[in-house]
C-alpha cells in the first residue's frame, strides 16, 4: 500500500495573519478613534411623569377654576324662550294646584276631617275641566297620598300638555291637619342652546350678592396695597333662595378678580353674571346681560343724592377728622378711613367710582365726587359733595 502525505492546513492561515494585520492598521487610520457608531434605530421611550408641583410654585391656587370644568348648557325640548311665558306657566300650574288643594281642604272637612286614599282628582274636583288652562289640561296634574298618620296629600304637576316637564315635576305638598304647605320645583326660561335667562327677581339676587362680594374685596385690598388679599367667599358660602353655593364662583388672574355666577341650581346660564375687579387699573366691569340688563346705576342726579346723602356725609366726616391730625397732608384715601362694605351697597357705585379731595385752609372741605356706577357711566356727567363738617354745610352740586 502506498501512503500519500497529507498537505498541511497551518500554511495559508499563517500566511494570512499578516495580511490581516495590515488591513486592521489601515483601517484605524481611515475611520479615527473618534469617528462615532453607526446610528441605530430609536427603541420605545420610556413615559416622563410631570412633576405634581411645577417648580417654584408651592401648589396650585385653589382659587383658579378650569375653563374646561365649566358645566356647558344642553337644549331642554319644551322649554320656554321667554321669561315672561315661563312665569306665566310656571304661576298657572301652582294656581290649579291650589284650587285642586282647596277643593281637598273642603272634602276632608265635610269628611269629619278623615283623609280617605281613595280619593281621585275626579271626586274632588267638581269641574274637571277647570285645570283646562292655556299651557296645562287635567291630564297633566296628579293626586297622591303619601303613606304615614298625618293627612298628606302631595298635588302634582307632571306633564305640560301631554309633554314632558323642562325641569321636572312641580309640586305641592300639604297637611290638611295642619294646613301648611310646600310648593316645589322650578321652570326656567331658556334660549335655542338650553342657557337659563334669569329673571328679574334672580337677577337682583345675584347681583346684590356679587356686587357686596366686590366692594368687600376691594375696600380690604385698599388697605394691604401691593400685599394682595386673597378673596373670601364667605358671602357667598350661604344659603340663598333659588341658588346653590356651587352656582358662584371667586377667580383670580393676576391683579384681577373675577366674581362669577354662571348657573342656578346647577343649570347653566345663558348668560353668566361676572364683575370683574382690575386691580392694575383700578377699574371694575359687569358683563353684559342681553335678556336683562344690569341697571346702568341711579336713575338721576337727584335719585342718587337721595340714596347716598347719608353716606357721604359719613365719608366726608372721616375725611375731615384725618386730616386735622397732626402731621397729615391733604391727601386722604379710603384705606384710611372706616368705610362699611354697605355703604356703597345702598350708594349703588363701587369704592372706584368714588373720588375724594380734601383742602385745608380756615376751614377743612372735603369734595366727594361720583362719575360712574360701577365703572358705567352716570345719567348725568356727575354728582359732587362739597361738605365743611366743622361748619355743618352739605351741598350737593350736579352736571
Amino acid at each position: 500500500m502506498v501512503n500519500f502525505k497529507q498537505s498541511s492546513t497551518k500554511l495559508p492561515i499563517l500566511l494570512a495573519l499578516p495580511v490581516l494585520a495590515l488591513l486592521g492598521v489601515a483601517a484605524v487610520f481611515l475611520l479615527g478613534p473618534d469617528d462615532p457608531d453607526p446610528p441605530k434605530p430609536p427603541g420605545p421611550q420610556p413615559e416622563l411623569n410631570e412633576p405634581e408641583t411645577p417648580p417654584g410654585n408651592d401648589g396650585e391656587d385653589p382659587l383658579k377654576v378650569d375653563p374646561s370644568t365649566i358645566k356647558r348648557p344642553t337644549p331642554k325640548p319644551g322649554a320656554p324662550e321667554s321669561i315672561d311665558v315661563a312665569e306665566a306657566m310656571y304661576a298657572e300650574a301652582f294656581e290649579h294646584m291650589r284650587a285642586v288643594r282647596a277643593r281637598l281642604e273642603l272634602k276632608y272637612k265635610y269628611a269629619d276631617y278623615q283623609l280617605d286614599r281613595a280619593w281621585t282628582l275626579e271626586t274632588v274636583m267638581r269641574h274637571l275641566e277647570k285645570l283646562d288652562g292655556e299651557y296645562f289640561q287635567r291630564g297633566d296634574f296628579r293626586l297622591s297620598f303619601p303613606e304615614g298618620d298625618e293627612p298628606e296629600v302631595l298635588i302634582e304637576c307632571v306633564t305640560q300638555k301631554g309633554a314632558e316637564l323642562p325641569d321636572g315635576t312641580l309640586s305641592l305638598a300639604v297637611n290638611l291637619r295642619t294646613g301648611k304647605s310646600a310648593e316645589q320645583g322650578v321652570l326656567y326660561a331658556r334660549n335655542r342652546q338650553g342657557g337659563v335667562l334669569l329673571n328679574a327677581d334672580d337677577t337682583w339676587r345675584v347681583r346684590n350678592l356679587l356686587q357686596r362680594c366686590a366692594i368687600a374685596h376691594i375696600l380690604a385690598q385698599l388697605k394691604h396695597e401691593g400685599e394682595g388679599v386673597a378673596p373670601t367667599d364667605d358671602l357667598i358660602n350661604s344659603t340663598w333662595e333659588h341658588f346653590e353655593h356651587d352656582d358662584f364662583s371667586i377667580t383670580t388672574r393676576g391683579q384681577a378678580v373675577a366674581f362669577a355666577c354662571r348657573s342656578i341650581m346647577g343649570e347653566p346660564l345663558a348668560e353668566p353674571c361676572v364683575i370683574d375687579v382690575d386691580y392694575a387699573r383700578k377699574r371694575v366691569s359687569l358683563s353684559s346681560m342681553p335678556s336683562n340688563p344690569w341697571p346702568p346705576g341711579p336713575e338721576s342726579a337727584e335719585s342718587l343724592q337721595d340714596s347716598a346723602e347719608w353716606y357721604l356725609r359719613s365719608i366726608a366726616e372721616s375725611a375731615s377728622a384725618l386730616v386735622k391730625k397732626e402731621g397729615h397732608g391733604e391727601e386722604v384715601s379710603l384705606d384710611e378711613l372706616e368705610v362699611s362694605p354697605w355703604y356703597f351697597t345702598q350708594m349703588g357705585v363701587c369704592p372706584f367710582d368714588l373720588t375724594i379731595r380734601v383742602k385745608k385752609g380756615e376751614r377743612v372741605t372735603v369734595t366727594l365726587e361720583i362719575r360712574s356706577s360701577w365703572g358705567r357711566p352716570l345719567r348725568c356727567k356727575y354728582v359732587r359733595l362739597i361738605a365743611c363738617p366743622d361748619q355743618d354745610d352739605y351741598r350737593f352740586e350736579s352736571g
